[in-house]
């Protein structure tokens, strides 16, 4: 895992696209908290919301954005595929170019 520099709670920003960290190289950006996304889109809406609805929305907010995320995630890996097949190949016939040295 990378190592990321999280923001003291003084400095966080409530938005949404802020709330992100890069997790390693082969993920997608994934939420940080998500209890403190599910906030932040309320507060985004900014609707007043009892305390059912609040917990509502955050379930919902929750599970909706799983699903858009593993969509993200099924989207890249069918658009990476190709790309490192190609990589290979490539990589095949510039080394395979290449004469072998022998000691």
């Amino acid at each position: 895992m990378i190592p990321t520099r999280r923001p003291c709670a003084s400095t966080r920003s409530t938005r949404v696209t802020d709330i992100y960290r890069r997790v390693g190289l082969n993920e997608i950006l994934v939420v940080d908290d998500a209890q403190t996304a599910a906030a932040a889109a309320q507060k985004e809406i900014g609707l007043d919301l009892t305390e059912e609805q609040k917990k509502a929305f955050a379930q919902r907010y929750i599970e909706e954005r799983r699903k858009i995320e593993e969509d993200l995630r099924r989207q890249m890996e069918e658009s990476r595929r190709p790309k490192v097949k190609a990589l290979v190949e490539k990589l095949r016939q510039e080394f395979a170019a290449q004469p072998v040295k022998t000691p």
